[in-house]
């Protein structure tokens, strides 16, 4: 089950920017998984994922992907972006249909 917590604006330390959307993913009663992120400006015209985290004994059990999907679909009219500090994920955002930026960002563009 993925929720959307409305109303609510996590901080994370050293983390200054306005947190619009905040995803939590839960299984057999526990958070498992969450993403946060926010639309970058009126005119800016796209939406950063700043943080996706699974918890280490939920990875590879489709949290991740269930976070990401459900912000794609919340967000279909405009580009997604979100860095993959970890190289070894990117061909996991490519199969979500993600392609790589020249400075590592990964990026989803909009459907034409």
């Amino acid at each position: 089950m993925i929720e959307d917590v409305e109303g609510e604006t996590p901080r994370l330390e050293g983390d200054v920017r306005p947190t619009q959307f905040f995803y939590v993913c839960e299984r057999g009663g526990g958070i498992v998984g969450w993403a946060l992120g926010a639309e970058r400006g009126e005119d800016a015209g796209y939406v950063a994922v700043d943080r996706i985290i699974v918890h280490p004994d939920h990875r590879r059990c489709g949290v991740a992907r269930a976070l990401v999907e459900r912000v794609l679909a919340d967000h279909s009219g405009i580009e997604v972006l979100m860095a993959a500090w970890d190289p070894e994920l990117v061909p996991f955002y490519e199969s979500l249909g993600f392609r790589e930026l020249e400075d590592g960002t990964m990026s989803k563009p909009p459907p034409h």
